[in-house]
């Protein structure tokens, strides 16, 4: 939702419109995932380029992730964000159904902590009139 959109911009607003479109929920693996770990050295071992990881366009990542996809019998990949380093997981839709459970999905716009996130990145929401 916000990503680079605001790169280079002293404004950094969101139209409270926009979260109509976004949902949240709590995701759980109800049994173990088997994800290929491309945090660390993960992708320099594997001979990988780094623009699959920390480049500003997806188009390596989901060239990589395509290719785990449908050579090897793992459920997810386990990477760091570009952003902050934060430990991401992206979980393949084959092990959606047999290995995870979320509760419903609710509106972004009541998350709690919606706010305090967007404020932590200096991005504010626009409520219209």
């Amino acid at each position: 939702m916000v990503r680079d959109r605001f790169e280079g911009r002293v404004e950094r607003v969101l139209d409270s419109t926009e979260l109509d479109h976004w949902g949240v929920c709590e995701v759980s693996a109800s049994k173990e995932l088997i994800v290929m770990n491309l945090r660390t050295t993960g992708l320099l071992g594997r001979g990988v380029s780094t623009n699959a990881a920390r480049a500003k366009t997806q188009h390596s990542s989901r060239e990589l992730s395509q290719t785990l996809y449908d050579e090897f019998d793992v459920d997810g990949v386990l990477y760091a964000s570009r952003l902050t380093s934060a430990k991401c997981v992206a979980v393949y839709d084959r092990a959606v159904t047999g290995k995870l459970v979320s509760t419903a999905v609710n509106s972004l716009s009541l998350h709690p902590q919606l706010t305090d996130a967007l404020n932590s990145i200096n991005v504010s929401i626009e409520f219209d009139p």
